[in-house]
C-alpha cells in the first residue's frame, strides 16, 4: 500500500517540477507583432526591402511584399517609385523588421507642369518648365495623350513641342510619371482681366494679372478699345486702369496680341506687389516694376511679415518688397489696403531661437 501511494506523489512532484519551467518559458516568449505606424526617410533600398530612418530615431528594415504602395494623394505607385531620400508613412506589423501593409510616399504628389520638350527619348523626355526648371518625364503604356481634346499618341511629340504634363511628381528625383499629356499649340485665344502698369507706348503696354503675373500686351491699328460699350482711344489706358484684354496668348514668351481692350470702371479688390518708395505714417507709396506708383492706405490693414507674424506700420521700410491686398477704383492711383505682407521681413523668432542656441553652445 505504501509503494502504491508513492507513485501518485512522485508523479505529482514531477508534474510540478516540469510545469514551473513551462510557465516561465511561456512568459518569456515574445508577444505577437504589434501593429503600428511611423514616418521616416528612406536611406537604402534592396529588392522589396527598404531601410527607413524614422522620425522617432529608430531605424527599420521594411518589407513591402504585402504592402499597398501609394503616393501622397492615395494613388497607386510602383516599388520603383520609392527612392532614397523620399519621405514615407508606413503602417504594418513591427517585430524586429516592419512588415508593411501600407507604404505611402508623402514626397510624391500628383501635379501638372507646362513647358517645352528639350530632349526626347523612347520612353522619357526632358521638360523645361515655364519657371526654367528641368524635369525628367517618364511615360508608359498607360499614359494618355491629347491634342485639341482629341486622343492621340506619343508619336506626336517632338523636341520643342509645348505640353502640359500631369502625373506623379517626385521632387527628390525631379521626375514626373506621366498619366496624361496635353499637346499645346504655341498660341491660344484667351481673355485676361488685369491692371495696366504702363500707358500704351510704341505698340504695347504692360498688364498685371492677379496682381503678380506681368504680361506684355501688343496692340495695333486693328485693336479695338471699348469703354461703357462704346469705342474709345488707346489714350484711355493709363497706369492703374482696369482692363479686360482679349486676343492671342503666346505661351512661349507669355505675351498677348490684343484684338480688343475693354476699359472697366468701378472698384475692384486687387493684389499688388511692389517696392516701398515712401512711408509717411499711415500711407506708403509702392512702385510697380518701376513703371508707376500707388499710394496705399495702411490704417485699416492687417500687417504681417512673410511668414505670417504680425508687424507694425513702422516696420514697413523704404526698399522693402510688399504684397498689398485691398480695394482700388479704376483710374485711381490709391489703394485702401486690408492686408499687407512685407516679403522682405523674415521670421525673427526662428532667428532669435537659433542665436540663443548658438550663444548657449558657445557658453558651454
Amino acid at each position: 500500500m505504501m509503494t502504491i501511494s508513492r507513485i501518485p506523489l512522485i508523479l505529482t512532484s514531477l508534474f510540478l517540477a516540469t510545469a514551473l519551467p513551462l510557465t516561465l518559458l511561456a512568459q518569456d516568449t515574445p508577444s505577437s507583432p504589434e501593429k503600428g505606424s511611423l514616418v521616416g526617410t528612406i536611406t537604402a533600398t534592396s529588392g522589396s526591402s527598404l531601410i527607413v530612418h524614422a522620425d522617432d530615431g529608430g531605424v527599420y528594415t521594411v518589407s513591402t511584399l504585402q504592402a499597398k504602395l501609394e503616393n501622397k494623394d492615395g494613388i497607386s505607385i510602383n516599388l520603383s517609385d520609392l527612392k532614397i531620400g523620399d519621405r514615407v508613412r508606413l503602417n504594418g506589423s513591427i517585430a524586429g523588421t516592419l512588415s508593411a501593409d501600407l507604404v505611402r510616399n508623402i514626397s510624391l504628389e500628383t501635379k501638372s507642369f507646362e513647358g517645352r520638350i528639350e530632349a526626347l527619348g523612347s520612353g522619357s523626355f526632358t521638360l523645361i518648365t515655364r519657371d526654367l526648371d528641368f524635369l525628367t518625364v517618364n511615360v508608359s503604356g498607360a499614359t494618355k495623350y491629347f491634342r485639341d481634346d482629341k486622343e492621340t499618341g506619343f508619336f506626336e511629340l517632338r523636341a520643342g513641342t509645348l505640353v502640359k504634363v500631369t502625373g506623379i511628381y517626385n521632387p527628390t528625383a525631379k521626375t514626373v510619371a506621366a498619366s496624361e499629356m496635353k499637346i499645346r499649340g504655341e498660341t491660344e485665344a484667351r481673355t485676361f482681366l488685369g491692371r495696366a502698369t504702363s500707358e500704351v507706348k510704341d505698340g504695347s503696354f504692360l498688364l498685371v494679372v492677379r496682381g503678380l503675373d506681368l504680361k506684355t500686351v501688343f496692340v495695333s491699328s486693328s485693336t479695338i478699345y471699348l469703354k461703357n460699350g462704346n469705342t474709345t482711344a488707346s489714350s484711355d489706358v493709363k497706369f492703374g486702369t482696369l482692363v479686360r484684354v482679349s486676343g492671342m496668348w503666346n505661351r512661349l514668351n507669355d505675351t498677348i496680341t490684343a484684338n480688343t481692350v475693354e476699359i472697366l470702371e468701378g472698384t475692384e479688390h486687387v493684389i499688388l506687389r511692389g517696392r516701398i518708395t515712401g512711408n509717411t505714417g499711415g500711407i506708403i507709396t509702392i512702385s510697380i516694376n518701376g513703371n508707376g506708383s500707388f499710394s496705399v492706405d495702411t490704417s485699416r490693414a492687417k500687417l504681417v511679415r512673410s511668414t505670417g507674424g504680425r508687424i507694425k506700420a513702422s516696420d514697413l521700410k523704404i526698399g522693402h518688397t510688399v504684397e498689398v491686398k485691398g480695394n482700388h477704383a479704376t483710374d485711381s492711383l490709391f489703394v485702401s489696403a486690408d492686408a499687407i505682407k512685407d516679403l522682405s521681413l523674415k521670421k525673427e523668432k526662428k532667428e532669435k531661437k537659433e542665436n540663443k542656441k548658438k550663444n548657449k553652445k558657445n557658453d558651454d
